[in-house]
């Protein structure tokens, strides 16, 4: 399993615009996009909804670029 360092709340933060960012770079790159995918899965495999929203968030852009809806029922909040 990979060790997770606690971050504070402040870098929790910084991550997720960083992470918000590159997401947001995935369109049109399938392969980059897969390559992240694979890279995380072992983080949060047997983890509900962690897998789901992995898979929504990174592979969703693959999807969203082709003009297909991938996991349309993921709540808008968890």
């Amino acid at each position: 399993m990979i060790k997770q360092k606690d971050y504070s709340a402040c870098e929790q933060e910084v991550l997720a615009a960083v992470g918000e960012l590159l997401v947001s770079q995935l369109a049109g790159r399938d392969e980059l996009a897969r390559a992240i995918f694979g890279a995380l899965v072992p983080r949060f495999m047997g983890r509900y909804p962690h897998h789901k929203i992995l898979t929504h968030i990174v592979l969703g852009q693959i999807e969203e670029e082709r003009g297909e809806t991938y996991l349309p029922n993921l709540p808008e909040k968890l």
